[in-house]
């Protein structure tokens, strides 16, 4: 009895030593770089010249003019417009390394993959040149047809660059019939969109990307220079409830937008620069902080999304361990 009591002494000791070490794991910032062909992240709170953690890049990645970026809990999903492909790596990856899968071929039907996003089942690819939206599965890789495919000339899909999702929804932003589309998350076909944001009073101007906060739709309203942002549900040709730009930071090219927390991060692709606003803000403005320079490896930011790593915790809680073994 007394030698089962040491043991769990001695248990609970080793115990509180990995909890005393285990490192917080903050949220990381992913972006695809246009110009540099790779991906980047960065620590949620960077600000300046951070320099970046990882950068996915080299020939082995496969990665040609990359624009759309999803990630979730284990992977980064990139959407390649010159390889009509979409890459998949490890969360975690880093360097000249090969794609884990990718979707590509014939049969994928992929023309021009621009934009992506993804839920615990599906791959949504945004189709620019093809004019339609694949839905792929979750787990899918090589030369595989989309489940679904929405299509025709019911979609008013003209140029698709970005695509999200939410419970029930796809949101599309739709370039050169500047418009939002929305069509149900288990569309197929030749289908008009459940609501439409379109017309002179929205302002839209070749939407890259939306992003979801909330009961609001962010855009990346690439034309106007700015960040648009309208309520969820809205449909038809109103005002925006808010319009951010930002001449003193030359606001040229906004690629890419997602919201964290109570703060807006646009990708500014032309001055290869993020740029990070209060959720609230509204008019032509300063941001409260930007991120560029050298060391943060930003070229040409397009798709960005923030998210926490599920592999870290249990990673930084064993290295811990069995690096204490190794120095005592």
């Amino acid at each position: 009895m007394f030698q089962n009591k040491l043991m769990i002494v001695a248990f609970l000791f080793v115990l509180f030593d990995i909890c005393v070490g285990v490192v917080p794991v903050y949220a990381q910032i992913y972006v695809v770089n246009q110009y540099g062909n790779g991906i980047t992240t960065l620590p949620n709170n960077a600000s300046g010249d951070t320099p970046a953690l990882t950068n996915i890049v080299g020939a082995n990645t496969t990665i040609s003019n990359p624009l759309g970026l999803a990630v979730d809990g284990n992977w980064i999903y990139a959407a390649s417009i010159d390889d009509d492909s979409i890459d998949i790596f490890p969360i975690d990856g880093s360097g000249d390394i090969a794609p884990t899968r990718t979707i590509a071929g014939a049969n994928t039907t992929l023309v021009s993959a621009a934009g992506v996003a993804v839920d615990k089942n599906w791959i949504y690819v945004a189709d620019a040149i093809g004019n339609k939206i694949l839905v792929f599965p979750i787990d899918g890789s090589g030369d595989i047809a989309p489940t679904r495919t929405i299509s025709g000339g019911s979609t008013t899909l003209n140029d698709p660059l970005g695509v999200t999702v939410d419970a029930n929804w796809i949101y599309v932003a739709n370039a050169l019939a500047p418009s939002i589309l929305v069509f149900p998350l288990d569309a197929s076909g030749n289908i008009a969109p459940t609501r439409t944001i379109s017309g002179s009073s929205t302002t839209l101007s070749i939407p890259y990307s939306t992003a979801l906060k909330g009961d609001f739709i962010y855009v990346a309203n690439y034309g106007g220079r700015n960040i648009l942002v309208f309520p969820i549900d809205g449909t038809g040709n109103f005002a925006p409830t808010q319009t951010i730009s930002s001449t003193i930071s030359e606001m040229y090219e906004p690629a890419g937008v997602t919201v964290y927390e109570n703060l807006i991060y646009a990708t500014n692709r032309n001055n290869h620069s993020i740029l990070v606003f209060p959720i609230d803000a509204t008019g032509d403005i300063e941001p409260a902080y930007s991120i560029s320079g050298p060391k943060t490896t930003l070229s040409g930011p397009a798709g960005i999304m923030i998210r926490t790593p599920s592999s870290s915790f249990p990673w930084i809680m064993f290295h811990h361990l069995f690096h204490n073994k190794e120095m005592r």
